[in-house]
């Protein structure tokens, strides 16, 4: 499920981070509220890394972690695998 329009260079990971809710309840947060993502899925895995990442994997990182971008209107993050806490398995949700 490789990102077309971009190719990893180095050994890091492409990201798309998960959609925070913009409202609890009924009150609407202004974006400087809001907390950043702090999981996501993997849709590009760079060159070394395929033994332990790969396409379609979720990952929990740090809040302010990676380098985050936007491609054709679409939120990305280039992670460090050194930024990576943990990958969750077995479609676990996180709260």
């Amino acid at each position: 499920m490789s990102f077309p329009k971009l190719q990893l260079l180095w050994p890091h990971l492409l990201v798309r981070p998960d959609q925070l809710p913009s409202s609890v309840g009924k009150i609407i947060l202004p974006e400087a509220r809001a907390q950043r993502p702090v999981s996501g899925l993997i849709i590009d895995v760079g060159p070394g890394l395929e033994d332990n990442y790969s396409d379609g994997d979720r990952v929990i990182f740090a809040e302010y972690a990676g380098h985050s971008f936007t491609i054709d209107k679409e939120n990305l993050l280039i992670l460090n695998p050194s930024e990576v806490l943990g990958r969750i398995v077995g479609g676990g949700e996180l709260c």
